[in-house]
């Protein structure tokens, strides 16, 4: 019979097998949560191995075994029955991190079986055993237990080899189940391992041979970050790449009450905790969110589940038995509110952290703002997003992102682009980067903060203030007001930069499907520059003409206001046609009614202008425009319509016609402002009937039996056109016809307004002599027409059978008469340019076609008295029966007046008579000023005067010349004024000139001679105007009478002058042709036998004045 004691030992045995087997079982149920405990188990116990040295550790893997092995201190003998029979030596320990025993039995997940090498601390031996844990209940385990314990201590009694590197092995047989634990631990080693050797510095390397493949993990020491820091920059070299893990470590008190039988209690512990981040090249490194963030030294499985942004590592963590994570549920205990504690105090020493990244320069520190919500079975989830959410908040003032120039920005004013799908985000980034260069997230930062807001969006937080969406565009655009602040203000006045940003704005809107934006806020362009939002009269432009939309404008309706910018895509929404906006342009212009305003005779010109320009002539049709005059800025409205025809403004007329405008009313002509306008398109408004382009025109006409009797070039009798027979029926083709706009029948026609002042029908008359005359084709173009069985013909001028029929000739007030040859002389006379009309053939012509005689308006021209016109008659007969027997035909006759030397002629006598006209009435008003002088100076005498003709037939000299004798009128002989009394008297030789010499006769020179002191020469040197010779009472005016009297000279010594050249004369043979001879101040001249004494400017230049030859004549009397 057995002992107690060994009935005791029995039941612990028994009871250990059934734990273990059950253990593992438990372990295999959850093999996906527990897969990865292997390692760190095996870790850790090296780690707890660690003696004076720090440990170096092996993992060796090569698909069919996995060999860990560490250079720990050695086994104890309790140390390998805890390993064979389940518990812990480490319990109470605190530099120890095992703590359950439970931690070992996790590798078998690998395998059941493990070839365990070692020393024995007692004996220096070494031992080596397999450890079998394989049964199938806990029977079998306890079989296999056993048998491991007895091969233990078959096989501890080894000689120690000091050559030996690692003190401790452990070797697992893999089957192809279990490779996937192993090689998913080795896979993640690279991440995780640098934070424990950061944590536990009883580990400096780790070497894994993974097949072919080795790599070690060192750590190579650790430093303050910089001077003054609290935080450790841990230099670890991971394969042949170094990196670095900060390190915030505090120790500290938590205070944290808990729940137990007997009530709430309060506790107080001091804690030590670290946060880690790993970091590269001064920039964060992003944790992988699939690895545990939760050490208790070394990760706690599954802590992945937190996703927390850095590694939080504490040995006062309360972890659960399996090492998969820490007690942190709703319950109240002692090891929740504890480990809750931790965290709170986790949280501010990470915000101690994320600052000091920030104030040390580091790059990517958002990648520690990527908190999300949790959702773990068994964890206060509430309590834990609250204060993940409260560590959110406190990154809003902090520089946890950069700008494009890596300048840091403090989050809360920098601007991330969100709320557009992913493939839309870089070009959306750039859109906001054109808009907020300094403020908008890096490019390359962009993608990592639309995560994190996705992820901060599960708090619920109310919008992020530096979250820009769609809709935050929208209203900064709308805040602009107009496209040329909005470009101003982001794109420098560069208007392409600014549509092409808009239309990538548009186009984002349009691929997220979020119209409403167009609806709720002011963003599109309208053809004003104006942002509006998008309604339903809002149309984009099908290619409108910009002309037609400024038309509207001034007539006070504003289509681009409803138009979108050209500039801009919006292919979902109307267009607005051309021909819709131009019937309806049109249709305002022509409704403008009675006067214009300044706009809307703008528009009306700007309409027309467009009309004309887009071949619409036919669209004219009673369309307002304003004629030449208007009164006090009132614009009246003239309507086209080819029943109302307009001319065209005057300066578009041709130069020949515009002298005449005023014979047409201002009612009828286009204003001047039409000139540019119509300038082009002439011809064809006037073949449409809208203008007439000169004011003489050609139309094709049918007359009726009124017009064609009018324009007959031969009067028909009246039983002609009383044929009542078969063929009495008058058929006339169309004829073109030439016509003057406005010429008969309107109240301020061209007849009418002629027939009403004299002035009005000579400027008729000279319009029609000068311009139409020559620019009339049809007048003298007789046309053959067939009427009844005759042939007749018509003169096509239309414009002609108005004048010849109507009265339009004005002969005093209010009265007026047909045009005859008595009625019109006066306007021939007293118009030079109607007088030498009367000289062209055309002009001729057209008066006998209207009934006018040319010889008896001539006649009445030049004859003013019945005797002369019997002259003139007379003359007539004289140059027509100047053939005698042989009639002289009227060309001879115009020969006769076309032969240049008779015309020269007949020019010379003209001016020769109108010069002894004048020289006759210097003549006379020198005498009457004579006599006026010496019936006041000589009353008392017996002085009186008298004039005597002598010499020879008066001689006339060039015309130019200006030099006469005083001719008498009647016999054609010089007249001497002679001064007499009783017993002698005394003669005067009066001469005129406007040069500087006179001419004197060679019997004046002979009497000068003879009657030396009685014979006086008269000089009156002037430049005199003979056209104004005289007042209008054909009397000499006061003023020549008064210069005549203040120039005379007289040389009372002219015979002694002239005796030497009087003797010369006489010695002379006169039949020389001719001779010169001079003294100087006299010369003779002898030209064809005619002698004169030339006598100069200064031999009367110092001559008597009237008044002192006054006196001299006292004395000689």
């Amino acid at each position: 019979m057995s002992t107690i004691d060994e009935d005791k030992e029995d039941v612990l045995v028994e009871n250990n097998a059934q734990f273990i087997y059950q253990h593992i079982r438990s372990l295999e149920n959850e093999i996906d949560k527990n897969g990865s405990r292997w390692f760190w188990e095996l870790l850790q116990n090296a780690k707890d191995a660690k003696d004076t040295n720090t440990i170096e550790v092996t993992l060796e893997y090569n698909n069919s075994e996995v060999i860990f092995k560490h250079t720990g201190k050695e086994f104890t003998r309790k140390e390998i029955l805890h390993l064979i029979y389940h518990g812990s030596t480490k319990k109470g320990d605190p530099t120890k991190t095992g703590k359950f025993g439970t931690g070992f039995m996790t590798t078998h997940l690998l395998s059941k079986k493990v070839d365990i090498k070692g020393k024995l601390m007692e004996n220096d031996k070494c031992f080596e055993f397999t450890l079998d844990r394989t049964g199938n209940n806990s029977d079998e385990l306890r079989e296999t237990l056993e048998q491991s314990y007895k091969n233990f201590k078959d096989n501890s009694d080894y000689p120690y080899n000091p050559s030996l590197v690692y003190n401790t092995q452990f070797t697992y047989s893999i089957n192809l189940t279990r490779t996937n634990l192993v090689e998913n631990v080795i896979n993640t080693l690279k991440l995780t391992i640098p934070f424990v050797l950061s944590s536990s510095e009883e580990i400096s390397k780790l070497l894994i041979a993974n097949k072919e493949n080795i790599f070690s993990i060192n750590r190579l020491g650790d430093v303050l970050l910089n001077p003054g820091s609290t935080i450790k920059e841990y230099k670890i070299k991971v394969q042949d790449e170094n990196i670095s893990i900060l390190k915030l470590e505090s120790v500290t008190d938590v205070e944290f009450d808990y729940n137990t039988e007997d009530g709430e209690k309060n506790a107080q512990e001091k804690i030590k905790l670290s946060v880690n981040v790993e970091v590269k090249d001064k920039k964060v490194l992003r944790i992988n969110r699939k690895t545990p963030c939760i050490y208790y030294d070394f990760p706690l499985v599954t802590t992945d589940s937190f996703k927390f942004p850095a590694i939080i590592n504490s040995l006062s963590f309360s972890p659960k038995t399996e090492r998969d994570g820490i007690y942190l549920s709703v319950a109240k205990t002692y090891d929740v509110n504890k480990n809750k504690a931790i965290f709170k105090k986790a949280f501010d020493l990470f915000i101690q952290l994320l600052d000091g990244l920030i104030d040390n320069d580091f790059l990517n520190v958002h990648f520690l703002c990527e908190l999300s919500k949790i959702n773990i079975p068994e964890v206060d989830n509430d309590w834990f997003n609250n204060q993940l959410k409260d560590l959110i908040e406190t990154f809003f003032e902090k520089k946890v992102l950069s700008n494009d120039e890596d300048i840091p920005i403090v989050l809360n004013t920098a601007f991330i682009p969100t709320n557009v799908s992913e493939e839309l985000n870089d070009n959306y980034w750039q859109l906001i980067k054109v808009l907020f260069p300094k403020r908008v997230v890096k490019k390359e930062l962009h993608k990592d903060w639309l995560s994190i807001i996705n992820y901060w969006n599960e708090f619920e937080f109310d919008k992020f203030k530096f979250e820009i969406t769609l809709s935050d565009v929208a209203k900064k655009i709308e805040s602009e007001g107009n496209l040329q602040s909005f470009t101003n203000s982001f794109f420098d006045n560069d208007y392409d930069k600014a549509y092409i940003w808009l239309n990538n704005y548009y186009s984002i809107i349009k691929s997220i499907q979020q119209p409403h934006l167009f609806e709720n806020y002011a963003i599109i362009v309208n053809q004003n520059g104006r942002f509006v939002k998008k309604e339903a009269n809002l149309n984009t432009d099908a290619g409108i003409d910009e002309n037609l939309k400024d038309i509207l404008v001034l007539l006070n309706e504003d289509i681009r206001k409803n138009l979108i910018d050209i500039e801009l895509s919006f292919p979902n929404i109307t267009q607005k046609s051309q021909d819709d906006v131009f019937d309806r342009t049109l249709a305002k212009v022509i409704d403008i009614d009675q006067h214009f305003t300044e706009a809307e005779y703008k528009a009306s010109k700007d309409m027309l202008s467009w009309l004309l320009f887009n071949s619409k002539i036919d669209k004219l049709e009673n369309f307002p425009v304003s004629y030449a005059n208007y009164i006090d800025g009132n614009r009246g409205i003239y309507r086209l319509s080819n029943k109302n025809t307009v001319l065209a403004p005057v300066e578009n007329w041709e130069d020949i016609f515009r002298d005449y405008k005023d014979l047409f009313s201002d009612d009828f002509i286009l204003n001047s402002d039409y000139k540019n306008i119509i300038k082009d398109y002439t011809i064809e408004l006037e073949e449409n009937g809208f203008i007439y382009a000169q004011p003489l025109y050609y139309e094709k006409h049918t007359f009726n039996q009124d017009d064609l009797k009018k324009v007959l070039s031969k009067k028909l009798d009246d039983e002609f056109w009383e044929r009542e027979d078969e063929n009495s029926t008058i058929i006339i083709p169309e004829v073109i016809v030439s016509k003057i706009p406005f010429f008969y029948s309107e109240d301020k026609s061209v007849l009418n307004n002629s027939r009403k002042a004299n002035k009005r029908t000579s400027q008729l008359l000279e319009f029609i002599t000068e311009c139409v005359l020559v620019k009339d084709t049809k007048l003298f173009e007789e046309v053959q027409l067939q009427i009844y069985d005759q042939s007749v013909s018509i003169y096509p001028s239309f414009w002609v059978a108005r004048i010849k029929n109507n009265r339009w000739v004005n002969t005093g007030k209010d009265k007026s008469e047909m045009a005859t040859s008595t009625n019109l002389s006066d306007y021939f006379e007293k118009s030079q340019l109607l007088s030498e009309k009367l000289k062209d053939e055309k002009t001729a012509k057209f008066l006998n076609i209207i009934g006018v005689s040319v010889g008896d308006l001539t006649k009445n021209i030049y004859a003013k008295t019945d005797e002369e016109k019997f002259e003139w008659d007379k003359a007539y007969t004289s140059i027509l029966s100047a053939g005698h027997n042989n009639q002289v035909t009227p060309e001879e006759v115009l020969g006769i007046f076309n032969d240049p030397a008779l015309i020269e002629e007949i020019k010379k006598k003209r001016i020769e008579k109108t010069i002894v006209k004048n020289n006759r009435d210097i003549g006379l008003t020198v005498e009457d000023i004579f006599e006026q002088v010496i019936n006041e100076e000589l009353s008392q005498s017996n002085l009186n005067i008298k004039k005597e003709v002598v010499g020879r037939d008066f001689d006339i000299i060039e015309a130019v010349e200006l030099e006469n004798d005083f001719i008498d009128d009647k016999t054609g002989r010089e007249n001497l004024l002679v001064v007499n009394d009783d017993k002698k008297k005394y003669a005067i030789e009066l001469k005129s000139t406007r040069t500087d010499y006179i001419r004197m006769t060679k019997a004046q020179g002979q009497l000068s001679t003879d009657k030396k002191d009685a014979f006086a020469l008269c000089v009156f040197n002037h430049s005199l105007d003979f056209e104004n010779f005289r007042d209008e009472d054909g009397n000499i005016k006061e003023s020549i009478k008064n210069e005549i009297k203040s120039n005379v000279r007289f040389v009372t010594n002219i015979g002694e002058l002239l005796t030497e050249e009087v003797t010369k004369v006489k010695e002379l043979d006169s039949q020389v042709a001719k001779t010169r001879t001079s003294n100087n101040d006299i010369d003779v001249d002898i030209e064809e036998g005619q002698i004169k004494y030339k006598v100069k400017e200064n031999v009367w230049l110092y001559g008597l004045p009237l008044s002192e030859f006054i006196i001299v004549m006292k004395k000689i009397f």
